[in-house]
């Protein structure tokens, strides 16, 4: 390990949780910049802070600042660049115009590593790197633990939700593309085989933690493109901080054989 390697896992991070955070910006800008002002939402169980339209439109596009990583190499500017990824994506979990968007949540977990890591960055020694790995493993077998048991249900085994949202109503879903030239009842047959891959793909994730890190990046490569493949674009706002947690820890060349924590 050296720091340079560090600085670069930093910015891997960083490169994707922001990919993730502002790739559907050709949503969200129109959404809280205009709509939510326009027509606010009024529940009565978010506080005043939480519902202010202004506070989720500062807080989405306050993340812009993070871009000095990328010239500046000085632990401070990563340090304070972590805490204000994390700190907009607890506001954005927590705002009545956001919370219920998946993408909120992985970038919240990405970030809360990356605060981790960024105050330990100066450290050469190998136990920051099997500790990240392992923390990262753990990450995404809580995440898709909670994604799998999500989908355990008749209407998404069967096909039906995949259906409704991706082919019926999916006008930019690759899947409807794909499927387009089928009949209904084939549609249905394949999407319902293409639901149970998806539930075994995510599920298979969750053995992340007990696995060498390696076969988790490979099964990570293998499953998370083709949860993409198989429902929409979109849903790289939730996947790539994800990616880009596996993608920077593989810059560490030295760990132990398994990948593990001793």
């Amino acid at each position: 390990m050296d720091s340079k390697t560090n600085f670069k896992v930093a910015r891997v991070v960083i490169l994707f949780w922001m990919m993730g955070w502002f790739i559907k910006i050709l949503f969200f800008g129109p959404y809280l910049l205009e709509t939510a002002m326009v027509y606010p939402l009024r529940v009565s169980f978010f506080p005043s802070f939480f519902s202010d339209h202004r506070i989720s439109a500062v807080f989405y596009f306050l993340p812009v600042c993070v871009l000095a990583v990328f010239f500046v190499e000085r632990k401070p500017v990563f340090i304070s660049s972590a805490a204000l990824m994390l700190v907009c994506a607890a506001v954005m979990n927590l705002h009545v115009n956001t919370h219920n968007d998946a993408t909120f949540v992985t970038t919240f977990w990405a970030a809360l590593w990356l605060c981790w890591f960024v105050f330990r960055m100066d450290r050469l020694d190998e136990s920051v790197a099997l500790h990240g790995r392992f923390l990262v493993q753990c990450l995404l077998g809580m995440i898709f633990m909670a994604g799998t048991f999500g989908k355990l249900m008749d209407e998404f085994s069967n096909g039906e939700i995949i259906f409704n949202i991706f082919i019926s109503q999916g006008e930019g879903s690759p899947l409807r593309w794909i499927l387009g030239g089928l009949s209904p009842q084939l549609q249905g047959l394949v999407v319902a085989w293409i639901s149970k891959v998806i539930i075994f793909s995510e599920g298979a994730l969750i053995l992340s933690p007990l696995l060498p890190f390696r076969w988790v990046v490979r099964l990570g490569i293998c499953a998370l493109p083709v949860i993409t493949l198989f429902s929409t674009w979109r849903i790289l706002s939730v996947l790539s901080p994800l990616i880009g947690l596996l993608v920077a820890c593989s810059l560490w060349d030295k760990f132990d054989q398994k990948g593990q924590v001793p």
